[in-house]
């Protein structure tokens, strides 16, 4: 005796309903290519969604290479300072208050170097 594998043309989905083999590879393929176009569609959206967003964002954004900041009205005599981490302390909290200061304007100074 010789097991065989006979494949039934149809496939039986209920027990009043079959439906072709041909038909269930048609749907499945359909299926499968609108969802591969669709995949393809959003991408396409999606990029051209982020370009947009990265031009709003560098219109409304400055960029800045190369920056120097002066800072004045520093103690001249070190020795108040016990060492050198406490005076960057003290510098960061000094520039952390004028920064964060709500009343103060801030008004370039034009020197002649």
């Amino acid at each position: 005796m010789i097991a065989t594998c006979v494949a039934d043309p149809e496939l039986q989905i209920t027990e009043d309903y079959s439906l072709p083999r041909e038909t269930i590879a048609l749907i499945s393929t359909v299926t499968d290519v609108t969802i591969v176009m669709l995949l393809i569609i959003f991408l396409l959206w999606h990029g051209r969604r982020l370009r947009e967003d990265i031009e709003c964002f560098m219109d409304s954004t400055l960029e800045m290479n190369d920056f120097a900041v002066k800072i004045g009205n520093l103690p001249r005599d070190s020795t108040s300072f016990h060492d050198l981490q406490s005076l960057k302390i003290q510098l960061m909290d000094h520039i952390r208050a004028v920064v964060l200061s709500k009343n103060r304007t801030c008004v370039p100074q034009i020197e002649d170097s």
